[in-house]
């Protein structure tokens, strides 16, 4: 089998947490970002669409300094470590998308549901979690 453009689409399928990865990549630009739309569209999608799309452009990466995270992790609403700092929906879904990266993933998944079902928005929870 030769390695084309329609080979490549029907080899990759980019889930939502990974595609909104990628865009953010895009946004950001640079290299990373220049191969990041590369992989978006080698997987057929349409980069300037999904860059306009009221679901991408509503999660946002928002700096939380120290003292926040502290004042989260004594609340509840951050990992104890101060990571995954969730006060709102925003952070909610920013924590969603960072999930992945998480040193113990099935505490963060516990973290997020729980701030999920605190804030009444168990239905941004994925259905594989």
């Amino acid at each position: 089998m030769s390695l084309n453009r329609k080979n490549i689409e029907m080899a990759i399928e980019l889930n939502k947490e990974t595609t909104n990865y990628l865009l953010r990549k895009v946004k950001n630009g640079g290299h990373e970002g220049a191969q990041a739309r590369s992989v978006l569209e080698a997987a057929g999608v349409n980069v300037n669409k999904k860059m306009r799309d009221p679901e991408f452009s509503n999660v946002q990466k928002r700096d939380v300094g120290t003292k926040e995270r502290e004042a989260l992790a004594e609340k509840g609403d951050a990992m104890p470590d101060g990571s995954y700092p969730i006060a709102n929906v925003a952070d909610l879904k920013n924590a969603i998308q960072a999930y992945g990266r998480a040193s113990d993933p099935e505490a963060v998944k516990a973290h997020i549901k729980r701030r999920a079902k605190e804030l009444g928005v168990t239905d941004l929870i994925p259905e594989n979690w």
